[in-house]
């Protein structure tokens, strides 16, 4: 120990003597069996105190430690690091009213001889040491023996009261605990120093259940519970929100409370105990607390281990949580693949602390189970369920297991099928409407049919292609219509075989672009004569609407024609106005799979009529049809006017109008042609 480096040659071989003495001899002392471990420097006014289980009293008359007023005893416990423990100080010195009787203070120094913390509370109120935030637990940083100075203050002290100082380990409820126990020579039958060990817990929970595991080379004497605390109701004091008794409960039972001992010559409580009958034999019992239903209060316990033959590690916990686990599957499997591992997690809610969870599985109806166990992953538990065949039906269970032994459990189960790989792509990604798009993929494993589904905004197309043996379809699309579109295969799924969709494929459609070429059938022509517009559009597509557009700065005419077969459109005008004309032809897109195109602005000139074209007109405006067509059909407009002129000619000669005989001359040969 630490601080046998800090003794006194002659004292630390003393010291070691006496506690050789004590292991080897286990002799009798008739008083408590505290006194085995309790080692009093009367001269050096120190006392060692070898485990922190049970009171030290202090002005009592059959008291080693007297502390009169001015005086002070150094009290040396070994204590573990990071373990929790309680330490105060209370007795019939404690005094509430105007004229408190003692005060005693209390110093703390570290395994290293170094001072750590004093507590001067007023005169009369119980000391309590802590180092905690909350101040209400000691926590050691070391390991080691330290040191607890009680100081009997003689600036407010008036005399020396009886006091009582513990120190004991606080422990939780509903987490276990392990302890190595010896039971009591066999010789002398008297208790050793770890014969008996005692604990601290709290608890408002109206019942509580003791479970201890006893290994089968110990005996067990007895495991007892004392109610120590209840400052709800009175029953001890409440220093920074815990409980701790009065002096007077670590001598009798008062009640339902005190009668605090770890020896097994000790009182018990016959309803808060259970023993052990043979080694290995475990021990568990039930204690109605004395404060229970919606009055339930923090009462404050201690708890007692005491063996009788043989040495070994028992394992302990106080169960106040008796609510199973609950818990919760995280995203559960509503399917799994063939031939791949199915991952399964759970989240779990839980006041203990969970010591195991697992689940049991079958695939055969239950024929047979197989068990798997969850490991704890960040919040979840967590594990890969094996392979299965397709067509499967796999049903668990989970367990967890809290430190205590509750038992929450929940169910499951999922279908096993194939997974199912579907592709699909086409040939170009944007094509121009009314061309067939080659569509292809592959589906695996092979299936008869595959859906296609088109998208084009609301529109939906759906067809159903059928696979080849290897399951590779190939499809020609014809789309309607510009826009963007989505394409994606579908697989309905089987007995053995999942739902699919493939990827989903942009495809976009344009307008085919209508070319058109295009000529006039002269750059000038004579007012009222035709002149022709031709074109043709590319691709050669029939009954195609053409507006053809004739301008000029004082008329306008438009004439609307169709393609033939061969995409071929004509359109003859009559220009009656002189001057510079403009032609423009336009093809109308019809919006589904061309686009509207049109010509580029050709300029044609209409020049006025001759004199001879005016006379031409006139004479083919004046003479009968029959003689008129006759006229030019044979000689043209120049004959035509010399057979009007001759006409007139003979019309105004002769007498007085009259004609005369005609003379025989012959005919032209012109006119004859």
């Amino acid at each position: 120990m630490l601080w046998e480096n800090e003794l006194k040659p002659g004292k630390r071989t003393l010291l070691i003597g006496t506690l050789t003495l004590l292991v080897l001899l286990s002799f009798h002392v008739e008083d408590t069996s505290a006194k085995l471990w309790v080692i009093h420097d009367i001269d050096d006014r120190e006392t060692y105190i070898l485990k922190p289980v049970d009171p030290v009293f202090i002005n009592k008359d059959d008291s080693e430690i007297h502390i009169k007023i001015g005086e002070e005893w150094s009290l040396f416990y070994p204590l573990e690091a990071e373990k929790r423990y309680h330490i105060f100080l209370v007795g019939d010195w404690i005094n509430n009213g105007s004229d408190p009787l003692a005060d005693y203070d209390i110093s703390v120094y570290d395994p290293y001889r170094r001072w750590r913390s004093s507590h001067t509370e007023s005169a009369g109120l119980p000391e309590q040491v802590a180092n905690d935030s909350r101040h209400r637990y000691f926590v050691p940083k070391v390991t080691g023996d330290y040191e607890f100075r009680i100081v009997n203050d003689p600036r407010d002290s008036k005399n020396a009261t009886s006091a009582v100082f513990m120190v004991i380990e606080h422990i939780d409820t509903n987490v276990k605990y392990s302890k190595y126990l010896e039971g009591r020579n066999t010789q002398t039958d008297e208790e050793l120093q770890l014969t008996g060990w005692a604990y601290e817990f709290n608890t408002s929970s109206p019942r509580i259940r003791v479970f201890v595991d006893v290994p089968s080379s110990l005996d067990m004497y007895e495991a007892r519970l004392y109610a120590m605390a209840n400052p709800k109701e009175k029953i001890g004091y409440n220093l920074y929100g815990i409980g701790v008794p009065n002096g007077d409960l670590f001598d009798e039972f008062q009640g339902y409370y005190g009668g605090f001992n770890t020896s097994c010559k000790g009182d018990r409580n016959p309803m808060a105990m259970a023993s052990c009958e043979y080694s290995g034999e475990d021990m568990s019992f039930s204690y109605s607390t004395p404060s229970t239903g919606e009055n339930a209060t923090n009462i404050f316990y201690y708890f007692v281990l005491i063996a009788e033959h043989g040495t070994g590690t028992v394992g302990f916990h106080v169960k106040t949580d008796f609510t199973p686990p609950n818990i919760t599957l995280v995203e559960p499997p509503e399917k799994g693949y063939a031939h791949e591992r199915t991952p399964l997690a759970v989240s779990i809610d839980e006041e203990s602390e969970v010591e195991r969870v697992w689940v049991e599985f079958t695939d055969d109806g239950g024929k047979t189970w197989e068990t798997e166990d969850l490991d704890l992953e960040e919040d979840v538990y967590a594990c890969d369920l094996p392979r299965f065949s397709a067509g499967a039906n796999v049903n668990y269970t989970v367990h967890a297991e809290d430190a205590v032994g509750n038992l929450g459990s929940i169910d499951g189960s999922f279908p096993v099928k194939n997974r199912v790989a579907l592709e699909c792509r086409v040939a170009e990604s944007t094509v121009n409407a009314g061309r067939d798009v080659d569509v292809s993929g592959r589906i695996s494993p092979r299936s008869e049919t595959v859906q296609l589904q088109f998208r084009n905004g609301d529109l939906e197309e759906t067809v159903e292609v059928t696979t080849d043996t290897s399951g590779y379809f190939t499809y020609s699309y014809n789309p309607v219509g510009p826009g963007e579109r989505t394409l994606q295969a579908f697989f309905a799924g089987d007995e053995l075989n999942y739902p699919a969709s493939s990827n989903v494929v942009e495809l976009k459609v344009d307008l085919q672009v209508m070319e058109m070429s295009y000529s006039l059938s002269a750059s000038e022509a004579k007012l009222n004569q035709p002149i022709t517009f031709s074109g043709m559009l590319t691709p050669r597509v029939r009954n195609m609407v053409v507006e053809v557009t004739f301008t000029s700065s004082a008329s306008y005419y438009k004439e609307t024609v169709t393609t033939d077969d061969g995409g071929d459109f004509t359109c003859t005008f009559y220009p009656s106005v002189v001057g510079v004309w403009n032609v423009l032809a336009e093809v109308k897109g019809d919006g589904v799979q061309y686009t509207s195109s049109q010509s580029g602005l050709m300029e044609f000139i209409i020049v006025p009529l001759t004199v001879t074209d005016k006379a031409s007109n006139m004479l083919l405006a004046m003479v009968r049809p029959p003689l008129q067509y006759l006229t030019i059909g044979a000689v043209g407009v120049g004959t035509s006017l010399a057979v009007y002129v001759g006409r007139f000619r003979l019309g105004i000669r002769g007498n007085g109008g009259k004609k005369r005989p005609a003379k025989k001359t012959k005919k032209y040969s012109r006119n004859k042609k």
